[in-house]
């Protein structure tokens, strides 16, 4: 797994390569880091994509075409909707009439009249990724979480397993097996029953706030991190007023940097069970 540099990494390259940061402030320090942050990522998820892409899971319902991106969802150029394989791997549970919220990943899910129980590993808007189901839980029993959560399930369970079956892109009104997007994720044709799908996309950026932040930069290129933020404190030193002018010159670096990124072999990877991701 990749290990990522840490704003306080690059700051302490920069108090090792000049023995103090010339009165430059945390707040200062993270901007630099920002703007590195954003001119690295569109070009670091083309070298190595199985780094920064993530997982949503869509369980679809019947006549329901249309499901809501996730909040996160930035592009799915290097990502795609994939269909899953039946398995016992995972477990995808709708539910509705929330009274209880559920968050405590790792808690156990009971149904109050099956008995039924799974290890919660994601919650999603009316759906719980479950894992270790034991049981079979009915529609519309009350299930409860051991440390807090409470619904009524809507429908069955379905058991599943990752694949690397891939839908194709279609559009709006094919019969062509796939998906589009717009605002929201659309399949085609319209679903006549329930099935799990995978979508793999591109987050949108956090800004970073604080030093102990994680960059997108890998934590072996520590010493090109530093030059391109070392382009922004001479800009800054010189002068402060004209220091978002200083772009052009970190692109450089940064150009650099990304000339010395060894790409990964490109396999397609989903994280193991404990590491499924909303």
């Amino acid at each position: 797994m990749t290990t990522f540099l840490k704003i306080s990494d690059i700051k302490t390259s920069i108090i090792n390569n000049k023995d103090n940061v010339g009165g430059a402030n945390d707040t200062q320090i993270i901007e630099w880091c920002e703007f590195i942050n954003q001119s690295l990522y569109p070009k670091l998820v083309n070298i190595n994509p199985n780094d920064y892409l993530t997982n949503s899971v869509f369980k679809t319902i019947a006549d329901t075409a249309n499901y809501t991106l996730p909040t996160n969802f930035q592009n799915i150029r290097v990502g795609g909707v994939y269909e899953t394989q039946t398995g016992t791997d995972f477990g995808a549970l709708n539910y509705d009439a929330e009274t209880v919220a559920f968050s405590t990943i790792g808690q156990t899910i009971t149904g109050g009249t099956s008995g039924a129980t799974g290890t919660l590993s994601v919650v999603k808007s009316s759906t719980l990724i479950l894992t270790s189901v034991l049981g079979t839980f009915e529609d519309n029993e009350v299930i409860t979480g051991s440390t807090e959560g409470s619904a009524t399930v809507n429908g069955t369970l379905i058991a599943y397993k990752y694949s690397n079956v891939n839908l194709v892109e279609t559009g709006f009104g094919s019969q062509k097996t796939g998906y589009w997007l717009d605002d929201s994720l659309n399949f085609t044709p319209t679903p006549d029953q329930s099935k799990v799908f995978v979508l793999r996309y591109i987050t949108s950026l956090t800004t970073l706030s604080l030093l102990t932040d994680d960059t997108i930069i890998p934590a072996r290129y520590r010493e090109f991190a530093r030059d391109a933020a070392d382009i922004y404190w001479n800009q800054w030193r010189d002068d402060s007023a004209s220091e978002a002018e200083s772009g052009q010159r970190a692109a450089q670096a940064l150009t650099h940097l990304l000339g010395t990124f060894a790409k990964t072999p490109s396999v397609f990877s989903l994280p193991n069970r404990t590491n499924i991701y909303r």
